[in-house]
């Protein structure tokens, strides 16, 4: 059992060091007992025991927030970072200084992925399992997308746009969805669900043309909408179903994700009006 020391300030300073732990990643039992049993001496004592198999159910929501935080690391930092390119220059060299940015985390994920430094709360937060080479694929891959789509299309092509949308809003959506509601599976890959396909269909679609209106009211692209919103929806589905496919491991979303919208897009974008 564990007791809870009391007094007003020291329950809330101890509950909020076990919020503070478990979004660390403790996972050892003697530092949970030092947190609770945080009390104030010059106060009345009162106690609250709870068992330790009581933990995980009092502590659920956190544990759940805890498991997506990979996926919304997935989501908005790509977002964010592709929504804050018209704060950037016209000058030509505007792109590269905002690529700093993905560069830097490049060579941190090469750092840490090849165990030259240890950084336990970055690994959690974008791996799987917790394992310091998996940094050297998917964040890896993730972060060279961020670059090269900012310097090969920057501004000047909704093409990086809409390919960031599908790689940060389509695939990371599809994600969390598949994992709570994606108990009936797609017939050609038992890994993946209808309920995650078509989520990532849908907010891909929605995001993506969020994002070209975004840039479009602020003066960087004029789009015949109609055709613009026929091209995202081919973008979309050619994307959903080449991340639906079974590839063994052997190519990363994203990776494919990307690459896909990249290549629809660019044939498409190219028959309707852009300037």
């Amino acid at each position: 059992m564990v007791a809870i020391g009391g007094g007003a300030a020291s329950r809330v300073l101890g509950w909020w060091s076990v919020v503070i732990g478990f979004g660390l990643g403790w996972d050892r039992k003697d530092e949970l007992l030092c947190v609770l049993d945080i009390s104030n001496s010059h106060s009345e004592r009162e106690t609250l025991n709870i068992s330790l198999r009581d933990l995980p159910y009092l502590f659920f929501p956190l544990l759940v927030v805890q498991s997506l935080s990979r996926k919304l690391v997935h989501i908005l930092s790509g977002l964010l970072f592709l929504a804050a390119w018209p704060i950037f220059s016209t000058s030509t060299g505007a792109r590269y200084f905002a690529s700093l940015v993905p560069l830097i985390n490049c060579l941190r994920l090469l750092i840490h992925g090849l165990s030259l430094a240890t950084d336990e709360v970055l690994v959690k937060s974008v791996t799987r399992e917790g394992k310091p080479e998996e940094l050297l694929r998917g964040p890896l891959y993730y972060v060279l997308v961020l670059i090269l789509c900012a310097i090969v299309f920057w501004r000047d092509s909704p093409i990086g746009v809409i390919s960031l949308a599908m790689m940060c809003g389509g695939d990371g959506i599809a994600d969390i969805v598949g994992r709570r509601f994606g108990s009936q599976k797609l017939p050609y890959n038992q890994q993946k669900s209808w309920a995650g396909s078509v989520s990532m269909f849908l907010f891909g679609f929605l995001v993506s043309v969020g994002m070209l209106y975004y840039f479009s009211i602020l003066g960087y692209f004029k789009l015949d909408w109609v055709q613009t919103i026929e091209t995202v929806a081919l973008v979309s589905f050619v994307a959903t179903v080449v991340e639906s496919l079974p590839t063994g491991g052997l190519m990363d979303d994203n990776i494919s994700v990307p690459l896909a919208s990249m290549v629809i897009a660019f044939f498409s974008f190219g028959h309707i009006g852009i300037s």
